[in-house]
């Protein structure tokens, strides 16, 4: 008979744990510090972009048809 209160005593639980921890991640800086993580991720993309083009820069001057055609 006391199964049933457990149940509901664990599910209020774990709702409560839930709501401290999406409050404490989600605050009120959480889009300043959203926004510095995409530049910071965007100016790494954009570095191995430009290594990987200089890496293959002879494939590229050997046949810029094909490298044109791949996309």
């Amino acid at each position: 008979m006391i199964e049933p209160y457990i149940l509901i005593l664990l599910a209020v639980t774990l709702a409560v744990c839930h709501f401290a921890v999406f409050r404490l991640v989600f605050d009120d800086s959480f889009e300043a510090r959203f926004s510095v993580y995409q530049d910071r991720q965007k100016s790494l993309l954009v570095r191995e972009n430009e290594e990987f083009v200089s890496s293959m820069q002879g494939i590229i001057e050997m046949d810029p048809e094909s490298v044109e055609t791949s996309g």
